[in-house]
C-alpha cells in the first residue's frame, strides 16, 4: 500500500485557515461578545433604576473590534457628552463604581441655604455634608 500526498497543498490549507478563517471567526465572536454585554446592561439598568429614559438606557456604547498590531482591541463604555444637560458617565459611574452620588445642580444650590420656619427659626435646608 502507498500513500502519497502534496505537502505544498496541505500547508496551503492550513495557511489559508490560520489567516483568513480563524481571525475573521475571532472578530465575529468577539464582535458579538461586545453586542450581547451592551444589551445586559441596558437590561440591568431598566432593571436597577424606577425609571430609565431611552436616553440613559442607550448611553451604553461599543467600539467594534480594531486590529492593533496581533491582537484585536475593542471595549464597551458609557457614553460621555451629552446634548444637553448631564453626561450619562456622571450620573451613572456612583452607581457602578460606588461613591457619592452625582448631586443636580438643583441639591447643589441647596447646600448651606438658609431657610426661614412658619415658628421663625432660621433652619439648614441642606447642609454641607448631608446626605441626599
Amino acid at each position: 500500500m502507498e500513500v502519497s500526498f502534496d505537502a505544498q497543498k496541505l500547508v496551503g490549507e492550513v495557511n489559508d485557515l490560520v489567516k483568513v478563517q480563524l481571525p475573521r471567526a475571532t472578530f465575529m465572536s468577539l464582535n458579538k461578545a461586545l453586542f450581547s454585554t451592551r444589551q445586559k446592561l441596558q437590561s440591568e439598568a431598566k432593571a436597577t433604576f424606577k425609571s430609565t429614559v431611552k436616553f440613559t438606557q442607550n448611553s451604553f456604547l461599543y467600539e467594534k473590534p480594531v486590529q492593533v498590531g496581533e491582537t484585536l482591541e475593542a471595549r464597551v463604555f458609557i457614553r460621555d457628552d451629552a446634548p444637553k444637560g448631564n453626561a450619562p458617565s456622571r450620573y451613572l459611574n456612583p452607581h457602578i463604581r460606588g461613591g457619592p452620588a452625582y448631586q443636580t445642580r438643583f441639591q447643589r444650590a441647596l447646600t448651606n441655604t438658609v431657610v426661614r420656619q412658619i415658628d421663625g427659626r432660621n433652619v439648614q435646608a441642606r447642609p454641607q455634608g448631608h446626605p441626599a
